[in-house]
């Protein structure tokens, strides 16, 4: 009703089916799209210890591998004051290979009291600017803390997510 719908500011109705066929028709086009969605979304936590076989590479197993991925979450978090000017496959480039964390996408504001979001936004249309948030796929949201740290003097050399 509309009256709840103002009352609480929204004005956003999802459809479970239409979302629930959006995802299968997504998943035909992109075998595991579904899955890979529902673990983002659900909070699920990691054991090392759980997949332990002895004598063999805990890292060949594929419920290793696995059991990795669906333990990382999407965060948001603020961006280093260095990433300013820079485009998004620079800093996404940035964040995996110093950092340790996967930049998907930025929050933008499109108003003083209203923001979207971008994925992977091309360089013509996104540059960092103060303020920018990035929207993260990582294990923790201390992770995620390491970008808004970042500085380029400190990190040119290091392959390592420590700030020191």
């Amino acid at each position: 009703s509309s009256g709840i719908n103002a009352e609480y500011g929204g004005d956003e109705v999802i459809c479970i089916n239409e979302l629930k066929l959006g995802l299968l028709g997504k998943s035909c086009l992109c075998p595991g799209f579904s899955t890979m969605v529902a673990n983002l979304i659900m909070m699920s936590s990691f054991q090392p210890c759980n997949y332990n076989n002895p004598g063999n590479d805990v890292r060949d197993h594929w419920q290793y591998e696995y059991g990795y991925g669906a333990s990382n979450e999407l965060y948001t978090g603020q961006m280093s004051s260095d990433f300013v000017g820079m485009t998004f496959p620079m800093v996404a480039e940035i964040c995996l290979i110093k950092l340790h964390i996967l930049l998907i996408g930025v929050e933008v504001e499109t108003s003083i009291d209203s923001s979207g979001i971008l994925f992977n936004p091309a360089p013509s249309i996104f540059r960092f600017s103060e303020n920018s948030k990035g929207i993260f796929i990582a294990q923790n949201p201390q992770a995620v803390k390491s970008a808004a740290f970042y500085c380029y003097r400190c990190h040119e050399y290091t392959n390592s997510n420590e700030i020191s």
